[in-house]
């Protein structure tokens, strides 16, 4: 599948933002409602499983987003804090075009920290 172009133009305009090379991201089509991502480490790599769904395709590529910044600028790794600060920033960055309760529901069934990070960022 050929990387959408408004995902282009977050990867680019977001990694401009905090000075870090473009990460090679690769995009797979599956047949289901909801995508899936995975960032690697080493090569820095996101995989994009997209599913049908625009707006979950959107939050997955911002999470994984978060997880390359995190990465990146060594202020943490996997799920911590940090990485949920980072990651509800993106969200609440209205250029995203993110719907910030979507992102809350869809990333608090992954953990709970993602919810007190979407209170302090509600809080500012």
């Amino acid at each position: 599948m050929k990387q959408p172009s408004w995902a282009t133009r977050i990867i680019e305009r977001i990694c401009t933002e905090h000075e870090m090379p473009i990460p090679p991201t690769r995009w797979i089509r599956k047949q289901r409602f909801s995508s899936s991502g995975r960032f690697t480490y080493g090569t820095h790599q996101i995989t994009i499983n997209a599913g049908s769904d625009k707006m979950d395709q959107r939050v997955t590529l911002l999470h994984e987003l978060a997880h390359y910044i995190n990465c990146y600028k060594k202020t943490g790794k996997g799920h911590d804090d940090k990485f949920w600060d980072i990651a509800f920033g993106l969200f609440h960055d209205k250029r995203n075009r993110v719907k910030k309760r979507y992102a809350l529901r869809r990333s608090t069934n992954y953990k709970r920290k993602a919810k007190a990070a979407y209170t302090r960022r509600k809080l500012k």
